[in-house]
């Protein structure tokens, strides 16, 4: 466990607690705070995001059997992710103040019960699952976003000038070269066996691991480099190439990772502020990291702010057109 991963999940067990032990009077707020710093951190928001993905409507559940609301507790599914998927939309409603611990929602809690009470049991019965299996994915395969935003600044703080002299060594297997570099890392990260190249039906792709596992790590490798012609027609079929890949192994999500090369400063202009920039392509997400290599031996105060090269949303979201 990284000293970065423990911090995250000292911080979600904290505010896990203080949902669990509020009061009536605290509790939808604590909740929304809990939320809040899922959203606030890539790495968790991006399991919330699986959970999302499966549309689970607690209303359309509970209609199509009317009978779970009046047991004990709301009766749950009996696929582990689609009971996951009951309880975050519950307290989903209890973040956006759409319910209350008096809601008809939960007529199955005794009336006996004082209202404090009613705001233990709700929470540990549907709260309480909710963060134990966000808790768990932290160290699975959910850490794959972290481990290459990790690689990221790794690299571009202590490896950026041997990995660009690298390539400019041999910029005829630049792209193998560079990928055997992310390979390694990942290996000494934790990730067994991080194939380069496996067959696929779609090809070959740059970067397969955790192929034993129920979530395949799918990393497309892409090099940024406007003298060798790798501009953004380039980036752009690595993303049709990532995508391709997630359908061959039923992966959700895919990788993109291009390595700048380039003087100019590549900008990602997607409708994403955060470090990743994430493409939807049908019912699957890529997201683009990019790793900054370009190197000219000139200190950081003696840099000039590099000129952007810009690649607009519109070019990467209207990549439907590349897959069909």
């Amino acid at each position: 466990m990284t000293p970065v991963l423990e911090n995250i999940k000292i911080k979600l067990k904290n505010r896990a607690s203080r949902v669990l032990n509020a009061r009536e009077e605290n509790f939808n707020t604590e909740i929304k705070i809990f939320f809040d710093f899922i959203n606030s951190n890539h790495l968790l928001n991006s399991i919330i995001k699986e959970i999302e993905k499966r549309n689970f409507s607690i209303q359309s559940y509970l209609e199509q059997g009317g009978e779970r609301r009046h047991k004990r507790f709301i009766e749950f599914p009996n696929d582990y992710l689609e009971k996951i998927a009951l309880c975050h939309s519950i307290m989903t409603l209890f973040a956006k103040n759409e319910v209350n611990v008096l809601s008809t929602l939960f007529m199955h809690i005794s009336s006996s019960r004082s209202i404090d009470d009613r705001c233990r049991i709700i929470a540990e019965q549907y709260f309480y699952p909710l963060y134990e299996y966000i808790y768990e994915q932290i160290e699975d395969s959910s850490t794959i976003l972290y481990l290459l935003l990790k690689y990221v600044y790794r690299t571009e703080w202590f490896h950026k000038n041997r990995l660009y002299s690298l390539y400019e060594g041999d910029t005829k297997r630049g792209e193998d070269n560079l990928t055997l570099d992310l390979q390694e890392y990942l290996h000494n990260q934790g990730i067994d066996y991080p194939f380069s190249t496996p067959h696929s039906p779609s090809g070959r792709s740059d970067l397969v691991g955790l192929l034993e596992t129920e979530d395949p790590m799918v990393i497309e490798v892409k090099l940024f480099n406007l003298e060798k012609g790798y501009d953004k027609a380039y980036i752009r079929k690595g993303l049709v190439q990532a995508y391709r890949y997630t359908l061959d192994y039923g992966k959700p999500t895919g990788y993109l990772l291009v390595y700048n090369l380039d003087k100019r400063d590549l900008s990602l202009e997607i409708n994403d502020k955060s470090p990743v920039k994430t493409v939807k392509i049908g019912n699957k997400e890529i997201c683009i990291i990019v790793v900054n290599l370009f190197s000219d031996g000139k200190s950081a105060s003696e840099l000039k702010k590099p000129l952007p090269y810009i690649i607009e949303d519109k070019y990467l979201l209207n990549i439907q057109e590349d897959v069909q």
